[in-house]
Formats: structure tokens, C-alpha cells, sequence
């Protein structure tokens, strides 16, 4: 199963698909958990340091409050899906 939660902030996305991954016992994919994964360093496995340069563009984003474009998330979700398809999760 795959799916796509999509909302406005507070909409309840976070809850829901929670809910549902341990309903239907599938991983969860967030892009925000990804991003402060990739930024700090804490991810399951080293995958993110492919990443490098491109956590040193979000980061001032980041601390200016703003949104990470696009198309830099779309590079760090692209990550962690290898993460889960190589854990055999998907």
C-alpha cells in the first residue's frame, strides 16, 4: 500500500498517517521528519550523507523560518524511499 497524505498545516496529516502505517503496518515517510533526519545527522543509516551540499542549501532556509523549495525536498525524500525499499519495507 501506498499513499499520499496531503492538507494544510494542523489539518491532521501527521495523525493520520500514523494511525494508518500501524493499522496497516507500513512504514511512514514524512517529509519533515526526513528533513531534520538529513540536518542533524541522525538517520538510520548513512544514506544521507549523499546529501551533504544540499542540507548545507536547506539549512539557511531553514533558519531564516522559511520553506525548503521544492525541489530540494523532493532530493531528500528521494532518499529516504531508497531507505525503505532497501530495508525491505515497501
Amino acid at each position: 500500500m501506498r499513499l499520499v497524505i496531503l492538507g494544510g498545516s494542523g489539518a491532521g496529516k501527521s495523525t493520520q498517517a500514523q494511525k494508518l502505517g500501524k493499522f496497516f503496518d507500513v512504514p511512514l515517510v514524512s517529509t519533515g521528519e526526513t528533513l531534520r533526519e538529513a540536518i542533524s545527522g541522525n538517520s538510520q543509516n548513512s544514506a544521507y550523507g549523499e546529501l551533504n551540499d544540499l542540507v548545507m542549501e536547506a539549512k539557511p532556509y531553514l533558519e531564516d523560518g522559511e520553506s525548503v523549495p521544492d525541489e530540494m525536498m523532493i532530493e531528500f525524500i528521494k532518499v529516504r524511499l531508497k531507505q525503505v525499499l532497501n530495508n525491505g519495507n515497501w
